[in-house]
């Protein structure tokens, strides 16, 4: 750690003066979301020197003849701690400090200034803690909240009446709170804090955002763009968040709440209820080892940083004659003080294992690495206005149960009682995270049923679905328009039969180019030959040929094994040069309005249309069930585009329901309305026979995905299973985001291409197996061998999109 050094300090004695600095503006604007104006835009601090004049606008009429005027030293400063960016000079009333007996120079500081914490001897006490002027909006904002829900009240019993029993050594106690119909945790500390402290925190990610929301109300990118600039940091995000209520203390447990982050992570404590005339509240313990009390303001806000050591001093306000703030005890009103905690940090591949590991001791946020990630920089970033639409939370986040019975463990109350496994490793069905999605599905009356989905923020967003009774099946069949989402519901009970399965509407166009293209390109025609008259035979196993169509690119058919119980058949492109084609002729389609429906509704970062097939089928026994991924964090949909339908045909396709496998339901499919099957959705071919008409069903798949790094090799050994694309994570990971991503204008229309990658022959006699047509071997075992070892002479991949 390095040594803390004096800082140059200059002493005026100013006379009163009057303040001549503008009242802070109101921003009148509203959120594009619908939300209130986040609140006032104070002035920024200003910059001064201890010779300049405009020092003396720095304060307001408070200013006394006492005041004494501190100029930190620009250079010294910045070459000791390389903090504190906007450096200015701030004033310190001798007379107020000594009325509170405050060890430590505390400034009257305006709204979002920032100013080290220094000793009696003008030295700097500890290197990263700092005290802040904080609008008074914000603190009114956070107040009025935690009188609506209750939290004040709650802290009163607790430190009163009521209290949580304390535990020894390091264990803190607590028990989950219901707060208007959301899930809080209050929570007593250790004995050894010796104190009848207690902590409210949101329990889950649904508080946490609601508690986010009223930050952001309250002007919370104000003081994060303040503290950001002022400490020179790249980003930061306000991820742990707590009430604290306190009315007794010994001299309280001395700790620090961070170590190592080079100043990247701070505590930021928000005084809301102080009582009066008592002494400092805080003990703050210097560099250097020394000891002091600071004394807490409303309208001034601490922050802690790393190895700030600290705690709570000796206070006792059940005996006050002026006690204003706590509970009742035999009849008597105590006194409480009560403040708001806001871990605030600049997350990086870095620091997080660290600040997941240190700082995430309490029942929410858990631990996690990937969900502090998907936090970095949500609230404010260095050059950017990451606010200007609102907060729109945080990025994808991908999370499964590691339990097979969770659902067990749930009815039984075991996400509330088994803190330690349960809870930790049955997050989804805990509900600790937001999913975004459809949470709820209620019936009107016999026809309409009210869906409500949830944004990332946990707000909700409801709309009433008629359905659409002519049309035959097991499931809700309402009119969707055109990239509009519906869950699949059992019309018998209005549940949902699976979590990642939807209905999805089309736009009218998508279904013209698609059936147009396949009409020029003889894909019609080549699925009336393989579903008559030339089928290709059925074997245990996936077998195919090499095609070659008007378009004169590669193409390939395909027969699924015998278990598949069908004549189903799949025509797909047989090389990178097709696919490319292919997509061109979604982009023609308007497939980007599919896209951007599916990103948002889902709340994922990015997708890419990935693999691409169509299908016909005219015979089928009961078809087999599978699904198509599993366990990649909701980040895959195939999506089904129906072509041609036989008339009067039943519903084509069988879902089997999650939560019992012995329940199976029909789903009717309809030209511009289609389906997404997701993870662990099992579905199959109902059964059907067309053969007497001459019939046939064609369709188009589109696989879908938000790929990262985490998923790729997932969904390659998972998905890719047919010639092509071959299953390869460099070639998914240059695909990343391709098509459609939550912050750019990525779009096919305005496709950029795949990113390059390096590929390569890997045998050498690579050249002479092309020139045999080995590549396009009717042995479908010896192609797909030959072409995943000839890369370059297959041509399977395009090197041009290299360039």
């Amino acid at each position: 750690m390095r040594t803390p050094r004096s800082i140059d300090i200059l002493l005026l004695v100013l006379p009163a003066v009057a303040s001549t600095r503008s009242v802070p503006s109101v921003n009148s604007q509203t959120a594009n979301d619908g939300r209130p104006p986040i609140g006032p835009l104070p002035d920024p601090p200003q910059e001064c020197h201890g010779d300049d004049d405009s020092c003396l606008l720095i304060n307001d009429a408070s200013i006394t003849s006492h005041a004494r005027l501190h100029c930190v030293n620009d250079t010294e400063y910045n070459d000791a701690y390389q903090q504190l960016g906007n450096l200015f000079c701030f004033h310190d009333d001798v007379a107020a400090g000594a009325a509170v007996r405050s060890d430590y120079i505390q400034p009257s500081l305006n709204p979002l200034q920032i100013a080290p914490i220094l000793n009696a001897k003008s030295e700097i006490s500890t290197q990263y803690v700092f005290q802040m002027g904080l609008p008074s909006h914000l603190i009114t904002t956070i107040l009025n909240y935690c009188n609506e829900l209750g939290i004040t009240d709650l802290l009163r019993n607790f430190t009163s009446h009521s209290p949580i029993r304390a535990l020894p050594d390091d264990n803190h106690n607590g028990r989950f709170i219901d707060i208007h119909g959301k899930q809080w945790y209050a929570q007593r500390p250790a004995s050894k804090w010796k104190s009848d402290m207690h902590w409210i925190s949101p329990a889950n990610e649904v508080s946490h955002e609601h508690y986010l929301a009223m930050l952001v109300r309250g002007g919370l990118e104000h003081v994060l763009a303040a503290i950001g600039d002022a400490l020179a940091l790249d980003g930061l995000v306000a991820y742990h968040l707590t009430f604290i209520g306190v009315s007794y203390s010994d001299e309280g447990y001395i700790h620090h709440d961070t170590q190592f982050t080079s100043g990247r992570v701070y505590n930021l404590i928000i005084p809301l209820l102080l009582e009066e005339d008592v002494p400092p509240e805080l003990i703050l313990v210097s560099d250097r080892g020394e000891s002091g009390g600071f004394k807490y303001r409303v309208g001034g806000g601490v922050l802690m940083g790393d190895s700030a050591m600290h705690g709570t001093r000796e206070c006792n306000y059940r005996n006050m004659t002026k006690a204003r703030h706590g509970g009742m005890v035999d009849g008597e009103k105590i006194g409480m003080r009560l403040a708001a905690t806001v871990y605030i940090a600049d997350i990086n591949a870095e620091n997080v294992a660290y600040v997941a590991g240190e700082t995430l001791t309490q029942i929410f946020p858990l631990a996690s690495q990937e969900w502090l990630m998907s936090q970095a920089g949500r609230h404010w970033r260095r050059g950017e206005n990451v606010m200007i639409d609102g907060d729109k939370g945080r990025k994808a986040f991908r999370f499964r149960d590691e339990l097979g019975d969770c659902a067990l463990r749930k009815e039984r109350g075991m996400c509330e009682s088994d803190e330690e496994e349960t809870r930790k490793k049955c997050i989804k069905t805990c509900g600790v995270y937001i999913e975004q999605g459809p949470v709820s599905a209620t019936k009107l009356d016999d026809k309409h049923v009210l869906v409500c989905v949830q944004n990332r923020t946990g707000g909700q967003e409801c709309k009433t679905y008629a359905d659409t009774e002519t049309t035959p099946g097991d499931f809700i069949a309402p009119h969707l328009e055109s990239g509009e989402l519906f869950p699949i519901l059992w019309r018998d009970t209005t549940r949902f039969a699976t979590q990642y399965a939807f209905q999805i509407g089309f736009p009218p166009e998508l279904h013209t180019s698609l059936l147009n293209y396949c009409n020029k390109l003889g894909i019609t025609d080549l699925f009336r030959e393989l579903l008559g008259p030339n089928p290709i035979p059925p074997e245990d196993e996936h077998t195919g040929r090499f095609v070659e169509l008007a378009d004169g690119n590669k193409w390939f058919a395909q027969r699924p094994a015998k278990k598949w119980t069908s004549n189903m058949h799949w025509v797909s492109p047989a090389d990178e040069k097709t696919h490319e084609e292919y997509l061109k002729v979604l982009a023609e389609g308007n497939f980007d309005l599919v896209l951007d429906s599916i990103g948002r509704y889902l709340g994922l970062e990015g997708l890419v249309a990935y693999h691409l097939t169509f299908i016909g089928v005219s015979h089928s026994e009961k078809g087999y069930i599978h699904h198509d991924s599993t366990n990649t964090g909701a980040s895959v949909y195939n999506v089904i585009i129906p072509l041609i339908l036989q008339e009067d045909a039943l519903p084509e396709l069988v879902m089997i329901d999650d939560e019992d496998e012995n329940k199976a339901g029909s789903l009717k499919y309809r030209i511009g309305m289609g389906a997404l099957m997701g993870d662990d959705a099992m579905h199959g071919t109902e059964a059907c026979d067309y053969r007497a008409q001459k019939g046939m069903r064609m369709a188009a798949t589109v696989y879908i995905a938000d790929i990262n790094a985490d998923n790729a090799r997932d969904i390659a050994t998972q998905t890719l299973t047919q010639i092509y694309p071959l299953p390869d994570v460099n070639y998914l990971l240059s695909q990343t985001g391709r098509h459609w991503g939550n912050n750019n204008d990525n779009s096919l229309r305005n496709d950029k291409g795949r990113r390059p990658f390096l590929f390569r022959d890997k045998l050498i006699d690579c050249a002479d197996r092309a020139e045999k047509g080995m590549c396009v071997s009717h042995n479908s075992a010896e192609a797909r061998y030959t072409r995943e070892k000839c890369l370059q002479s297959c041509h399977v991949y395009d090197e041009r999109l290299n360039a």
